[in-house]
């Protein structure tokens, strides 16, 4: 592909577009996501001077982050297993490198989350200093995705606990159970500001994730996400046997392994965490389980038990990389679409016109960040030019060309137009 980085979906060019918002003055571009993955992609677009390539460079940034901290985890673990093999390991999982290299927020939300998780392993090696570092991996992985606030709960529970009841921490560390909330607080005063309901931003995820999928019934939908959340969980059920066992030497990290992953469940089950692709969500509990499940699978005496579990990491392997086949998630962005937003650059390079887009899907979004140009792009639903008329639309935002997915709307009447580009279902017409 000639774009820096590799589209998984459209929502790559979205979240490109909202760290360029970012760079305008728009400190929340957004308020249904949390805020930080934007902030470090403007950063990222300030020093590239690219839009395009600001997400692959942040990502693989990132990714080299989170390999960095693996290693690390796994020598505050002090298993007898070298740790360059878990890096190797996170490495080979295919879902990570598509990801490292898409413009999603993934990468950074696990490098945040590796980081919480690494203070927890220092913690319970004896360095308390550990409790703050996982306080601050929380919070800042809190403000890249919604799904870290099911870790957040369990430490801030275990804190509570061993200060209140067992009284083994000083009240002081209280204050470290409180800091992963601090982001969610403001993010909720934020929205009953902007919205009038402080939980705005959950009240709209899920129900635009309903709408999405409206050919099904809310019911049949929860129970088919909790279904698709189940099978993604085969990639981690091998491991679990890790944790079991070593439960007794780290407590602290396996606690907060199974009930950030129950949460995770029951949320998934009752509809309250729209996930409209569980593999990714899966993917950090399966990182956080790697040093476990290669150390168990070194150190076994029994040479039967050895060989099972060896198969159930190769099952679950087979079945990670087969996943794209399993899951309708698009992979790569389409030709036509790419084509056709950099011949629209190529014409705006000499005559920087408005350009009146029909807003389809996110496909908008793209055209806007391959073109080159997106403050010509202006986004428009068709629902919008049925109603209003296309003639209307194109002298209140003086156009000059028009880009279509689909059939010409009806009402284009009073306005002339020559087409000047088609390919597939795109037309490009330029106002005469």
């Amino acid at each position: 592909m000639q774009i820096s980085f590799y589209a998984l979906s459209a929502d790559d060019f979205y979240r490109a577009m909202l760290a360029l918002d970012v760079l305008r003055g728009h400190i929340i571009p957004t308020i249904y996501w949390p805020p930080l993955h934007f902030w470090l992609g403007a950063l990222t677009v300030r020093i590239t001077g690219s839009v395009l390539s600001a997400p692959l460079l942040l990502n693989l940034l990132c990714s080299a982050g989170c390999a960095w901290l693996l290693y690390d985890f796994s020598k505050q673990l002090r298993l007898k297993v070298r740790p360059v093999f878990f890096v190797i390991f996170l490495f080979s999982t295919p879902y990570f490198y598509l990801l490292g290299v898409s413009g999603l927020s993934e990468p950074s939300y696990f490098f945040f989350l590796i980081l919480a998780y690494n203070g927890l392993a220092r913690w319970q090696s004896g360095q308390k200093s550990g409790i703050w570092i996982a306080a601050a991996g929380f919070l800042f992985a809190s403000m890249i995705r919604f799904d870290a606030w099911s870790h957040s709960m369990v430490f801030s529970s275990i804190i509570g606990i061993r200060v209140v009841f067992r009284r083994s921490l000083h009240w002081k560390y209280l204050a470290g159970a409180a800091i992963p909330y601090l982001f969610l607080a403001l993010w909720m005063i934020y929205n009953y500001y902007e919205a009038g309901d402080p939980l705005y931003f959950f009240k709209s995820n899920r129900d635009y994730f309903f709408l999405m999928k409206g050919e099904m019934n809310r019911f049949g939908l929860i129970w088919t996400r909790f279904f698709d959340f189940l099978i993604a969980a085969v990639f981690v059920l091998p491991f679990l046997p890790a944790i079991v066992r070593r439960f007794r030497f780290y407590s602290i990290l396996s606690v907060m392994w199974i009930f950030s992953f129950l949460i995770l469940v029951l949320s998934a089950g009752n509809g309250n965490l729209p996930l409209h692709n569980p593999v990714r969500v899966m993917l950090a509990h399966s990182i956080l389980l790697i040093p476990f499940a290669l150390a168990v699978l070194l150190e076994m005496k029994n040479i039967y038990l050895k060989r099972i579990f060896a198969a159930c990491l190769a099952v679950a392997a087979v079945f990670q990389i087969t996943l794209p086949f399993y899951y309708s998630y698009p992979t790569g962005l389409d030709p036509d679409i790419e084509d056709a937003s950099r011949f629209l650059g190529a014409i705006l390079a000499t005559d920087a016109s408005q350009v009146l887009v029909e807003k389809k899907h996110a496909n908008v979004w793209a055209v806007r960040a391959v073109s080159g140009y997106p403050d010509c792009c202006l986004a428009v639903d068709r629902s919008e030019i049925e109603k209003r008329g296309l003639s209307r639309i194109v002298r209140e935002k003086k156009t000059g060309y028009i880009l279509y997915f689909g059939d010409i709307p009806a009402k284009a009447s009073g306005i002339r137009t020559a087409s000047i580009y088609h390919r597939g279902e795109i037309t490009i017409l330029r106002v005469q």
